[in-house]
């Protein structure tokens, strides 16, 4: 599992990584099974939430800070 920053043209980033955008949003990477509006193995984002809280980047690990 890698921390990155977010952003979407990153060919390099697999399931299990979690992106990290300016703002504060925090997204868990994963591959989709196969639907009718997906591909299998796309990989989608699942966004991580703490009330109250926004993710950051330090010394390469997710840190969550209060807003």
């Amino acid at each position: 599992m890698a921390i990155l920053r977010y952003n979407l043209w990153n060919f390099e980033a697999e399931p299990g990584d979690i992106m990290v955008a300016p703002n504060g949003r925090a997204w868990r990477l994963y591959e989709r099974r196969g639907s009718q509006s997906a591909a299998a193995g796309e990989l989608c984002m699942r966004e991580l939430k703490k009330p109250g809280m926004r993710a950051t980047i330090q010394n390469d690990e997710l840190v969550w800070i209060k807003k």
